[in-house]
């Protein structure tokens, strides 16, 4: 998928003018969007009691890896390999859902 701009987290630069600012906010916006609706709704719905409102997840895409991934502290994984979706908990033990 590709995306209207690169995202660039050191833009706007400090010698940009403060007027430009709402132009940069929204690009901001469509940045944020484009990398988000895949997976989640985006619709603008802001009653929270949908199921269809903004940042629900439509569905989530998960790459395949080649390799068991690292894990943060106190936290666990689900993720897929070529032959099938795993969960890795916190103690490292890794399970073929």
């Amino acid at each position: 998928m590709s995306h209207t701009r690169i995202f660039d987290p050191t833009l706007p630069l400090d010698t940009e003018l403060a007027g430009d600012g709402d132009d940069k906010i929204r690009e901001l916006l469509v940045d944020i969007k484009e990398r988000f609706e895949l997976d989640h709704n985006m619709d603008g719905i802001l009653d929270t009691s949908l199921p269809t409102a903004d940042g629900y997840h439509k569905k989530v895409t998960l790459p395949i890896l080649e390799n068991d991934p690292a894990l943060l502290t106190n936290s666990g994984v689900l993720y897929q390999k070529s032959d099938g979706l795993y969960f890795k908990n916190s103690a490292g033990v890794v399970r073929i859902i």
